[in-house]
């Protein structure tokens, strides 16, 4: 199985921000003839990514899943897996940009970016003095 999630190794790339923290070096293992299935990446999902796993692993208790928020950079770092340390590779990779041709050429594996999730950006402001509207080019 640890040979097929090497060669299906998937790449979720979405539109994030930033957010929260990792599971840092916390790595549960699967049960005996289980899997695990690690990521990392983006910040910003990684809660919901959490809720996501955790309900995946209610009902599929040989497999764990665990993801580091570590930045958009470094999960394609993690993913591609040139100069990294063999502890810090992963299956799948979160990023707020999709791939480059070059970063994909990197994955003899090959390469699937499936958008898991999408943040937005909101521009708030309390201008109690403005007596017209707040037009943005």
């Amino acid at each position: 199985m640890k040979l097929v999630m090497q060669r299906l190794r998937i790449m979720f790339w979405l539109l994030a921000l930033s957010g929260c923290s990792g599971l840092g070096d916390t790595i549960p293992k699967p049960p005996p003839g289980g899997l695990h299935i690690r990521g990392a990446g983006a910040t910003f999902p990684s809660v919901l990514y959490n809720q996501w796993f955790a309900i995946y692993q209610s009902q599929h208790p040989k497999t764990t899943i665990t993801y580091d928020a570590v930045g958009s950079g470094e999960g394609a770092q993690r993913f591609i897996g040139k100069n990294v340390n063999e502890d810090k590779l992963v299956d799948f990779g979160a990023s707020d940009a999709a791939m480059t041709d070059e970063q994909i050429s990197q994955v003899p594996e090959g390469v699937l970016m499936v958008p898991a999730t999408a943040g937005s950006v909101v521009l708030v402001y309390n201008l109690p003095e403005l007596s017209e509207d707040l037009r943005l080019s």
